[in-house]
């Protein structure tokens, strides 16, 4: 999500995202797992967003990118 940079005002739907999971896992998770919800700022530019995506791929293994906003993000996730 951008948290800074020109798109900064649709932050917001990152926190109501962490917002949404945190209820989930305080109400016991799904099937008793909690999600462990990860977002990061990636200021809406192509260079952060891969530079953003790879530490979680490479070292925290991943499971998915959800919810990417906008176009760049998605052309530079898919190449990751």
């Amino acid at each position: 999500m951008p948290y800074r940079g020109p798109a900064s005002t649709n932050g917001s739907i990152g926190k109501t995202e962490a917002a949404y999971f945190k209820m989930i896992n305080d109400q016991g998770g799904i099937n008793a797992c909690n999600i462990e919800f990860v977002s990061l700022d990636d200021d809406y530019s192509p260079p952060e967003i891969v530079e953003t995506a790879q530490r979680p791929v490479a070292q925290d293994e991943l499971l998915q990118i959800f919810n990417s906003l906008g176009t760049p993000p998605i052309q530079q996730s898919t190449s990751i």
